[in-house]
């Protein structure tokens, strides 16, 4: 969000479609920007609130997208998985 134009779906945020998040993306950000807009008397305070959320969100899920990506479609012997299995004991 800025300057008044909110961004929803892969406009804000693309995601691998392997994952087919897309959508649920779009959808999710659509309603928490409809949930501020209906909360906030001011529309530029809904908007940026709208923008924390979704990077907030949109972290996560890129977070835990990567991390399949790693699993599914990554080198077992590649140096991140190597220092991913090391962490996890």
């Amino acid at each position: 969000y800025e300057g008044g134009v909110a961004l929803v779906g892969d406009a804000a945020a693309a995601t691998d479609p392997n994952f087919g998040q897309g959508q649920a993306l779009t959808l999710r950000d659509v309603r928490e920007l409809r949930d501020r807009l209906l909360d906030a008397s001011d529309p530029d305070a809904a908007g940026n609130a709208y923008a924390e959320a979704h990077d907030r969100y949109y972290r996560r899920l890129k977070s835990v997208e990567d991390t399949a990506t790693d699993l599914l479609f990554g080198r077992l012997d590649a140096p991140a998985a190597r220092a991913r299995r090391r962490s996890s004991t």
